[in-house]
């Protein structure tokens, strides 16, 4: 397994993958200090008094939440995230819970598309194959897929839009759904950081569901839930490790696995006991098909919403390479109404944010160059889909190995369900009630579920400090 190649500086150190090394982070705080007998240390006062000493230092503990809040690295060492979240640490968690906890399994779309292609079976026959043995092995007593979750992510991604462009806000608008990229972002690029859409992603989103929805539903509190996702990378960790996404100290996703690691789960701990019943598996709607990209269909929402406002209009599509689309909605004058962008993989992202900080200068020429090239410039978009993986989610990092699941198998798969209008027009019903339960009207309350922040980190990195 390994992280996402389009963050991954290999040429480098890794210091937390290296135990024979410091980490670079400074530790803060004031430790807790024990005196250690036989042990003895004279300093000198300001006075020139003499005095002896002996004591033991708390020994420095590196967490997840200080990678997140450290320059030093693009991202966290695997080895890190792999240890405080893995298929482990699941089974020692759900094997010690009490008795009143309950046990919550979501897994995305894109890892059931990669499970069901690697075993030639359809979505929703590798949905139910999970859930067997999520109740049988890991006593869940619900398993969900998340796109749901996008459905309520993708609404107030559109939402969010429209705020923004009322209030006159500079754009283009950055999807901010991929953990991969924010935390690149954060880390070196944070002027780019108003840009990055608030909403929160489909993994986020549906910590709030579990936690806060349907644990009022069940009549249990966020702590007495312990609730893991599945996704295809990662970085997913790096998310659900994020202080926005633990009010109150409880985390709305407490571990977080990848497709990988479920699939090796499986295969390691065998279904061989009865199911136990659900709590509450119906009424959740499942496998919802959002047309669009195997990357949350961000874009296409906005598009979608600017095509029903505009009949007439006219759209156009156009590839710079397999992974950068531009889209444009046009009057039949040519008034341009909307245009935006896929741009997933590191080099394409690179150049996206080199772009983005010529957009103040003086480019009239560049500009004129891409337009008679065809070319959108970046700093003429409206929104961007922006994704760390070269290929989007479906070939996320932590999907199975790409040697016995290509990526073009997985995407059949993932788009093998038909769209299903009646089916996503319950969804929006169901998410206008969950939203009339859980902040019945409050503008701030919806904020807190349904949006988070980013913040630039500010690099304390001694360079000499870095071996290269």
């Amino acid at each position: 397994m390994a992280f996402s190649s389009a963050l991954t500086l290999t040429d480098l150190n890794d210091f937390l993958g290296a135990p024979s090394q410091a980490c670079i982070k400074p530790v803060e705080g004031a430790p807790v200090v024990t005196k250690e007998p036989g042990a003895a240390q004279i300093t000198i006062g300001s006075d020139g008094a003499y005095f002896e000493s002996g004591k033991r230092l708390q020994q420095a503990q590196i967490t997840l939440n200080d990678c997140l809040a450290c320059s030093g690295c693009i991202t966290s060492a695997e080895s890190i995230l792999v240890a405080a979240q893995s298929g482990e640490e699941v089974l020692n968690a759900t094997r010690s819970l009490p008795e009143d906890h309950v046990v919550v399994l979501s897994v995305s779309p894109q890892t059931l598309a990669a499970l069901a292609s690697s075993s030639s079976t359809t979505l929703e026959q590798t949905l139910d194959r999970v859930r067997i043995w999520a109740r049988s092995a890991l006593k869940a007593q619900a398993v969900f897929d998340t796109t749901f979750a996008r459905h309520i992510a993708r609404t107030e991604t559109v939402r969010e839009f429209h705020a923004r462009r009322a209030a006159g806000v500079p754009g283009p608008m950055l999807a901010g759904a991929c953990p991969g990229w924010v935390c690149y972002a954060e880390k070196t690029h944070g002027h780019l950081l108003p840009l990055l859409a608030r909403a929160r992603s489909p993994q986020a989103v549906m910590g709030v569901l579990v936690k806060h929805w349907l644990a009022a539903k069940w009549g249990k509190t966020g702590s007495q839930i312990y609730h893991v996702t599945v996704m295809p990378c990662f970085d997913k960790k790096l998310e659900a490790s994020r202080d926005e996404f633990a009010p109150d100290g409880v985390r709305d996703v407490d571990c977080v696995l990848s497709t990988g690691e479920l699939a090796q789960l499986m295969r390691d701990v065998p279904a061989d006991a009865p199911p136990r019943e659900l709590l509450l598996d119906e009424g959740v709607p499942a496998l919802l098909t959002h047309p669009g990209s195997s990357s949350g269909s961000f874009l296409q929402a906005l598009l979608v919403d600017a095509a029903q406002r505009h009949p007439d209009a006219i759209i156009s599509l156009s590839e710079r390479n397999a992974d950068w689309s531009d889209v444009a909605l046009t009057k039949p004058d040519g008034t341009v109404l909307f245009r935006g962008a896929t741009c997933y993989g590191f080099r394409n992202i690179q150049n996206l944010v080199r772009r983005l900080k010529q957009r103040d200068k003086p480019a009239a020429a560049a500009r004129a160059r891409k337009a008679a090239a065809g070319q959108a410039d970046p700093a003429t978009y409206d929104f961007v889909e922006v994704m760390a993986c070269p290929g989007g989610c479906a070939a996320g990092g932590g999907q199975l190995a790409k040697g016995r699941v290509a990526a073009q198998d997985v995407e059949a798969v993932y788009w093998s369900i038909q769209e299903d209008a009646r089916a996503l027009a319950a969804a929006g019903e169901l998410a206008r009630r969950v939203g009339h339960e859980l902040w019945r009207g409050d503008e701030a309350r919806r904020e807190q579920f349904l949006t988070t922040d980013y913040k630039a980190v500010v690099s304390d990195v001694v360079g000499l400090g870095v071996q290269w």
